[in-house]
């Protein structure tokens, strides 16, 4: 475990850094420098800073963010130890300290957002290791087609149509009379009892409509339910000799008179 850095060494690839007076690790580098056991004097930054690209460049599809991000750390170590040997001592004196304290703080805040986020993009799934692509070519093409002919005449017969349903108005007929389901039983008594030959139910229809003035629909409605009355109590048979024929009455002869 690396004392500055947190993370497991033997799961982080190790940069070697090449500088005059000192060839190895870059943490070992900075151990030494810590314990003043190199000489930062001959140390030269600008080598440091384009080794340390190189390797990001050689590991960039093998290094985790978080372990590129402890060794910047490590040279912004280096980087300030060789500062202060520069600076003369009486400047860093009058430095204000709380300014240069607050300054870490932030850029270890950000530090630290740096290393969230980056844990956040390697949970996600990884192209070509979770997911991959189809690599089949789609060639979008937007057809335009009119699907649609219509004249000037349908479209004007279409509105008229709408229009004349709109302004359609269902009559109201108040005086519409009906005709009652005893009067059109009495009717019919009167016609079985003094008929012995069949009757037709059409015939009665029309009888009892010009009779009455009351509408066909009408008659029909009240003299079928008359006539399923008398069925039901055995006075009359109802029969038709096919399908889509003229109903047929029937008086029965043995009938009870009621």
């Amino acid at each position: 475990m690396d004392k500055f850095t947190g993370h497991d060494n033997l799961t982080k690839p190790e940069m070697h850094v090449s500088l005059d007076g000192f060839e190895g690790p870059l943490d070992l580098l900075l151990t030494l420098a810590k314990n003043q056991k190199v000489d930062l004097k001959k140390l030269q930054l600008g080598i440091l800073a384009d080794q340390f690209l190189n390797y990001l460049r050689d590991q960039r599809y093998k290094l985790k963010l978080e372990f590129a991000g402890d060794y910047l750390v490590m040279a912004a170590w280096l980087t300030l130890l060789k500062s202060q040997l520069i600076i003369p001592e009486d400047e860093l004196e009058n430095e204000d300290t709380e300014k240069i304290n607050e300054l870490i703080a932030l850029r270890l805040q950000r530090l630290a957002k740096i290393r969230e986020k980056a844990t956040w993009l390697f949970e996600r799934p990884q192209f070509l290791q979770d997911f991959f692509p189809s690599y089949i070519k789609r060639d979008e093409k937007v057809i335009k087609e009119n699907f649609l002919t219509v004249q000037l005449g349908d479209i004007l017969k279409t509105y008229l149509a709408i229009v004349d349903k709109k302004n359609y108005e269902v009559p109201m007929d108040t005086k519409e009379q009906y005709l009652v389901l005893d009067r059109a039983i009495s009717f019919i008594d009167q016609k079985v009892k003094g008929s012995y030959a069949s009757l037709s139910f059409s015939n009665l229809v029309k009888e009892i409509h010009a009779l009455s003035g009351i509408s066909t629909k009408r008659c029909v409605a009240s003299i079928f339910c008359g006539l399923l009355e008398y069925t039901k109590l055995g006075k009359i048979q109802i029969k038709q000799s096919n399908i889509f024929a003229s109903l047929e009455l029937d008086r029965v002869r043995n009938a009870t008179k009621s």
